[in-house]
């Protein structure tokens, strides 16, 4: 929820921010949260307070990217087609979501777990790879779409217009 008032804060008309900014943050904040994940599960040496600290900090990329994400899917997919648009997307998730439990608990490499909570580290490891992933795909698309008038709030001025 914090996250969510920060993203109507950031995008009033007192700050200005574009959604495609806060997405960036949210990945951002995402990515550091895995990061702190990996090291903070370690095998023997738990550390529950960056735990928690990284926890929170990915509620709050949560909390920024789900309104980003549904203002970019309003403007780029048109309404008669998002249902089955987004539908497609969430096969690839489903399919990584199996993938990475099967691989949490031995049964990718047949070793049946292997060390002790390594299989935890090792997922957030490979979370960390995907949130660095599309921190570059948010990046250059935003980029590459700066300058568009459909990715931005109302109200607003581009680069290109200044």
């Amino acid at each position: 929820m914090v996250g969510s008032a920060l993203y109507r804060l950031a995008t009033s008309a007192r700050y200005r921010l574009q959604p495609g900014h806060l997405l960036c943050v949210a990945v951002l904040l995402a990515f550091f949260s895995f990061f702190m994940l990996t090291f903070s599960t370690a095998p023997g040496q738990p550390r529950p307070r960056e735990s928690f600290l990284a926890f929170l900090l990915l509620e709050l990329g949560c909390g920024l990217y789900f309104p980003a994400v549904s203002f970019l899917q309003g403007r780029v997919i048109p309404e008669e087609r998002r249902a089955g648009v987004l539908a497609w997307f969430r096969l690839p998730l489903h399919l990584l979501a199996c993938l990475g439990l099967l691989a949490l608990h031995g049964e990718v490499s047949g070793t049946g777990g292997g060390e002790a909570g390594g299989g935890t580290r090792h997922m957030f490891a490979g979370c960390t790879g995907m949130m660095l992933a599309a921190l570059l795909a948010v990046v250059s698309l935003f980029t590459l779409g700066r300058n568009d008038a459909e990715l931005r709030l109302e109200g607003t001025r581009g680069e290109g217009d200044m």
